[in-house]
């Protein structure tokens, strides 16, 4: 990272008084699901007011830097077939994946998770995309009591669409390689990077392609913040200004 003197501070840092989002990838049979929570936090940086003068000022300006811990969810036996590829109960060993002993992920386990976020930081949104999301807000609303109509509501739906995500997949991608994504060090995290294939339509718009069914070769996490991501870019409050890291 390039920001990895700020990397060991995630734990410590005030994130209570940052604006959270969580991006979410959800399943409804045997594969992975992910959270991935997302904190801007305000950070102020030297821009030079004439980039392509050697003599240039600088001015003082404030960017938002992504803080990103994600978690990740997967039935037990699923982790026992994928053994021979990746060794996931390891990792669940070292907290970084919670293997569950019931055949699929249950809405409630996340919605549990989502909650407990929500009461602790300053929750603005989840952003997900439309599979799989509705037994999720059906649990939050009937268990947690959130509202999920009107402007209010706090589950947001994201197309996944080349027109939609298309943005999103490029300032992701910007922050990837700007090396501008303050994280956890989380190893399925890592593994994942490596999974993630960006393709694009006719007119250059682009969105992530997400493997078949079984393919071991899991991509949850990175969706995830790309639903995130898209929803801080379209949050005026996250998102107030040009000089972004997110």
């Amino acid at each position: 990272l390039r920001l990895k003197e700020e990397r060991e501070l995630l734990a410590l840092k005030k994130l209570e008084d940052c604006p959270l989002v969580i991006g979410l990838d959800l399943t409804r049979c045997k594969d992975m699901a992910a959270s991935v929570a997302v904190w801007a936090v305000p950070k102020m940086v030297a821009v030079p007011i004439d980039p392509y003068d050697p003599d240039t000022e600088y001015e003082e300006r404030q960017i938002i830097v992504p803080y990103v811990k994600p978690y990740f969810w997967l039935p037990k036996r699923t982790a026992y077939q994928y053994r021979g590829r990746i060794n996931l109960e390891a990792l669940a060993e070292k907290k970084q994946i919670f293997l569950t002993d019931s055949p699929t992920v249950k809405a409630e386990v996340v919605a549990e998770h989502i909650n407990s976020l929500d009461e602790r930081y300053q929750l603005h949104g989840v952003a997900s995309d439309r599979a799989y999301s509705q037994a999720l807000g059906a649990v939050l609303e009937s268990t947690f009591g959130w509202d999920l109509q009107g402007e209010e509501g706090r589950l947001h739906l994201i197309p996944q669409t080349f027109p939609v995500i298309g943005p999103a997949v490029e300032q992701l991608q910007a922050c990837v390689l700007n090396q501008e994504i303050v994280h956890d060090g989380n190893d399925i995290m890592r593994w994942q990077l490596g999974n993630v294939v960006v393709i694009e339509d006719t007119n250059g718009n682009r969105r992530i392609q997400k493997p078949s069914h079984n393919d071991y070769r899991m991509i949850d996490g990175w969706a995830g913040l790309l639903n995130g991501s898209y929803y801080m870019m379209n949050t005026p409050d996250l998102y107030p200004g040009s000089s972004m890291s997110i």
